[in-house]
């Protein structure tokens, strides 16, 4: 990122363009990377096009994944879209600290299936999105359940799929530990689990962020991956790819999928330990992971034991 008198330009590179969906034509990046230097500089503006005038986004040459050649695949543009977007923001945090939020999950995704519905005999096609959690903000945790990217997808009540579709939703809840640990923690994803109680379905999954989760700033540590496994009906598991197309599920198959969290922002050792005693007791947070990763020690009855704590905050600095 460089300023050139009232231009901000933006200067992406990347791999070649890809076999499967997920390159990412020019111009849904410039929409994005517009839409971050509005939050960030000038968040009462209204949308206009004045706006794209002072920023500028060059590429690199035709044929890369951020900027691929005719007809390479784009149907997954999500994807690599908050990927994108999550870079730009470490940038421009850079730029001016105290305003930027660290990068969201980037992990949010769908999950799509298809089969025969046992009561009607009519087939039936079942589309859900799922959201990771938002980067900390400089001054507050990230939001969990929240994609800063996609926010005109709505949350799917447990009532409604079971209503519509033959499947049972027997876990819906935030994933504990997937937010970035931080000053301020990153927002947590969703962890979801569904059990097919049809004769048969066919599961499409496009996620993300499986190998290499959103990174903190300032100090803080990247949140928890993404994770998706199949439980088959005999008992035995076996984890799952972000992307898969095609994959036949039987009666009785349980799918998990676990979505990560947002960046953390700031040292995790300076955040307040009242705050996180409260991520404990709520289930945000674990023990050990407020003990390894915010230098946080509890007593039996769950409130901070500051000497500990400070021994625990002394010798991880030192280290």
């Amino acid at each position: 990122m460089e300023v050139k008198g009232d231009t901000l330009h933006f200067m992406l590179d990347s791999d070649l363009q890809a076999r499967g969906p997920i390159n990412l034509r020019p111009c849904v990046s410039r929409n994005f990377i517009q839409c971050l230097v509005k939050m960030v500089f000038i968040p009462t503006l209204p949308v206009n096009d004045g706006l794209s005038r002072p920023v500028q986004v060059s590429y690199p040459p035709e044929g890369s994944l951020l900027n691929p050649r005719f007809p390479a695949p784009v149907n997954m543009y999500v994807r690599p879209s908050q990927v994108t977007t999550s870079v730009a923001i470490r940038a421009l945090a850079r730029a001016v600290p105290g305003r930027v939020p660290a990068p969201g999950s980037a992990a949010g995704g769908s999950i799509s299936s298809a089969g025969r519905h046992p009561q009607s005999g009519r087939w039936y096609s079942q589309y859900e999105i799922l959201s990771g959690g938002t980067g900390a903000r400089p001054n507050a945790d990230g939001v969990s359940a929240m994609d800063e990217l996609v926010v005109n997808v709505m949350n799917t009540p447990v009532e409604a799929v079971e209503s519509e579709f033959p499947v049972r939703v027997e876990r819906y809840e935030l994933a504990q530990n997937s937010g970035g640990p931080g000053t301020f923690r990153g927002g947590l994803g969703v962890r979801r689990r569904w059990r097919m109680m049809g004769e048969e379905s066919v599961i499409n999954l496009r996620t993300d962020r499986f190998k290499f989760a959103s990174p903190g700033i300032f100090g803080a540590k990247p949140a928890h991956p993404s994770a998706a496994s199949l439980t088959s009906a005999g008992g035995e598991q076996r984890p799952l790819t972000s992307k898969i197309a095609g994959l036949r599920l039987k009666k009785d198959d349980v799918l998990s999928m676990e979505f990560a969290g947002g960046g953390g922002w700031g040292d995790p050792r300076e955040r307040e330990p009242e705050r996180v005693r409260q991520d404990v007791v709520r289930g945000y947070v674990s023990r050990e992971a407020a003990r390894d990763d915010y230098g946080v020690a509890f007593k039996e009855d769950l409130n901070v034991d500051a000497e500990a704590t400070a021994r625990l905050r002394a010798t991880k600095a030192a280290t």
